[in-house]
């Protein structure tokens, strides 16, 4: 049956003679994914096991250029719950030294019954200590550190309270601690995604003084280091700040309507859990699924396995219309982030709910303001078969939070749109990913926590031209000059409403809190912009110097796309 499949699919296509995009619509093309459409059902039986066999074998098919799993504490190697990958000791492999000889392994005398040998054992620091870990290629690594508590050997690492940076630039714990009344089976994992130039990744744990351990120290279970595939982060630092490295910190990693993928089953070794116990108002959603397998694109364009698994593709949460009698309601997800913090959201779709490649658009929506509107799923499979993309926003906390609060509520949504077909009205999210950039990353632009910029930023990550500043400046000049020419002509004479919109709105010309960036597609339409454009471009637009570093990479060379008379024009 798989072999007919998949030969009709190979006819259809070479029947049907697919658009080429333009060169400039295959510039602004982004993570795109390919695959196969199929009906909703239920989450079923074969669905899981399906899934399960599809992961199975595709988690072992990234082969990162640069691994190190360590096995802290310890003199033998283990493996991690729902993970095959061997950790060696960190005390006998070459590619790990200790700058400080502050240091002693802990064992658990009577681990509970259950634990991972894993979590068996603990490297514990009485005074500041640095991992320094081989890292021979450049770029961005995927830095997992893992904790599990214990008591024993007069270290009682409950009550244990110390910082984690790395670099010596990222600070990624800070009073960190894992009180034994807040503990739970399961370790606390922290995941990160580092810029690391080739060399040494030097990790520092620092001891705090606080709560009533008899001498402060800190501990880790267990390190692990990879180098990042490509598509997941973009092979160059996007995020200007200290040496132009990146930093993001995984908050959540959502699988919308499916189970929860364990590490075995996803090919970069991450969790994702189920969005039940952050879903409002679940009357709202129904889960949907398809046993269709997922095929990604091989043309060079689009992304992989690596950024999402099948297993979150395949489900999704659906608006649940017959169980709801307003129409206009939404499907929204509460989720707990750190206050003063600017935040990466990313969110995952896939359309298989639809019959149609042109019968889905709907709404998506952060924190109350409109992400992206009218978002058509066919756009990215160029009106073919639909496609898994993603779409990201940064968030920059507006600061409203009292003094004090350490994390806030942050709102994801999605719903119908006003070009929605009244019999066809769906919204779908696939997966939910947020990440907290670190501070460090940000403070050479003087945003570092939220606390110097009150406006927040909402800046949707898609490839856009950002002309130079003396282009900016260039272009704000002529229009000031016509338009002053033009108001003389016309004095005197009503205004004419025009339908006519400018070729290319960077910012919306409306008040507010809120600053969207985007690009024109080829509908015609910016990405998160609303359709009915201003009939003239607002001659009182201001774009920040911070906001096209950001865009620009700090006017990284590798972006340029051409110069003339008005100077060089970046890609950003």
């Amino acid at each position: 049956h798989t072999h007919t499949h998949n030969s009709r699919l190979q006819t259809k296509r070479g029947i049907r003679r697919r658009r080429t995009p333009a060169p400039m619509e295959r510039h602004h093309r982004l993570h795109l994914f390919h695959g196969g459409r199929g009906e909703e059902m239920g989450i079923s039986t074969l669905l899981a096991v399906t899934l399960f066999l599809t992961s199975c074998l595709l988690s072992a098919a990234f082969n990162p250029g640069t691994q190190l799993l360590l096995n802290c504490g310890s003199g033998v190697s283990a493996t991690a719950p729902d993970d095959p990958r061997p950790f060696l000791p960190d005390s006998t492999s070459t590619s790990v030294s200790l700058s400080s000889s502050s240091s002693v392994e802990v064992a658990e005398e009577n681990p509970p019954p259950g634990t991972s040998p894993l979590y068996r054992t603990a490297r514990v620091f009485t005074a500041p200590s640095k991992y320094e870990l081989t890292v021979p290629t450049a770029g961005v690594h995927v830095v997992r550190l893992h904790f599990f508590p214990f008591s024993s050997g007069g270290h009682d690492l409950f009550s244990a309270v110390f910082r984690v940076s790395a670099l010596d630039t990222f600070r990624l714990l800070d009073n960190f601690s894992l009180p034994r009344e807040s503990s739970v089976a399961l370790p606390a994992i922290k995941e990160y995604l580092l810029w690391v130039d080739s060399g040494k990744l030097g990790i520092t744990f620092t001891p705090l003084e606080a709560g009533p351990s008899p001498r402060p120290v800190a501990f880790v279970s267990a390190v692990e280091v990879f180098t990042a595939p490509s598509e997941l982060v973009r092979s160059t630092p996007y995020f200007p700040g200290v040496s132009s490295h990146v930093g993001l910190e995984t908050i959540h990693r959502i699988n919308m309507g499916g189970p929860l993928v364990v590490p075995s089953n996803d090919t970069l070794w991450r969790r994702w859990v189920p969005d039940e116990a952050y879903l409002l108002k679940k009357e709202a959603a129904k889960e949907v699924s398809t046993t269709r397998p997922v095929k990604y694109r091989n043309d060079g364009e689009g992304s992989t396995r690596e950024v999402a698994p099948d297993s979150v593709y395949s489900t999704a949460q659906a608006m649940n219309v017959g169980n709801i009698q307003d129409p206009r309601f939404n499907i929204t997800w509460r989720l707990n982030v750190s206050a003063g913090d600017t935040h990466l959201v990313r969110m995952h779709f896939y359309d298989f709910v639809s019959n149609s490649s042109r019968d889905l658009y709907f709404n998506t929506y952060v924190d109350d303001q409109t992400f992206y509107k009218d978002l058509q799923p066919a756009f990215f499979a160029f009106n073919d078969f639909a496609v898994p993309f993603y779409w990201e926003v940064l968030i920059n906390d507006p600061g409203r939070i009292p003094r004090g609060e350490s994390s806030r509520p942050m709102v994801v949504s999605v719903g119908r749109s006003d070009k929605s077909n009244p019999t066809t009205v769906n919204a779908i999210l696939n997966g939910l990913e947020i990440m907290k950039v670190l501070n460090s990353s940000l403070d050479e632009l003087g945003s570092a926590g939220g606390k110097k910029k009150k406006k927040r930023l909402v800046l949707v990550l898609v490839s856009i031209l950002v002309p130079s500043v003396v282009a900016c400046l260039a272009l704000l000049a002529v229009l000031v000059t016509s338009r002053c020419l033009s108001g003389r002509r016309r004095r005197g004479r009503p205004e004419r409403t025009e339908t006519g919109a400018p070729s290319w709105s960077p910012l919306p010309g409306t008040g507010g809190n809120s600053v969207t960036t985007a690009s024109k597609l080829s509908h015609g339409t910016a990405a998160g912009a609303s359709l009915r454009t201003p009939r003239v471009i607002n001659l009182g637009l201001h774009i920040s110097l911070e906001e096209i570093m950001l865009a620009t990479n700090g006017f990284d060379e590798r972006l340029i796309v051409g110069s003339g008379g008005f100077g060089k024009v970046y890609r950003g």
